[in-house]
């Protein structure tokens, strides 16, 4: 992936050819907003914990610092597999919509 300066901005070779806006829907739902999702739901559980010990522990450099780590390890994760949380995704969707069509339909010849 090159980078390209623009102004005073840096800008990726994605987001230079996301000219359109459908481009840069996918491109912000795929690289921010998947990977974002997925570290919101890992990190919510450590800061409810930490959140649960006594202000000494919660308010330490240490504590702050575990926040950081952890998230940007989480996101870093949950970006290099963002396209296989899709798959997945899709292939539940596709799987309940043929389970509840055969659902229907059995429960069709019972009637």
């Amino acid at each position: 992936m090159a980078w390209h300066k623009i102004g005073d901005s840096f800008y990726s070779t994605k987001e230079v050819n996301a000219h359109e806006d459908a481009k840069l829907l996918t491109f912000a739902l795929m690289d921010i907003g998947i990977p974002g999702a997925i570290t919101y739901f890992c990190i919510s559980p450590l800061i409810s914990y930490l959140d649960s010990l006594s202000f000494f522990v919660v308010h330490t450099t240490s504590a702050k610092i575990l926040y950081i780590v952890s998230g940007l390890l989480v996101f870093s994760i949950a970006y290099a597999i963002r396209k296989l949380v899709v798959f997945v995704a899709f292939i539940l969707l596709c799987t309940g919509i043929a389970g509840a069509v055969l659902w229907l339909f059995v429960k069709w010849l019972w009637t």
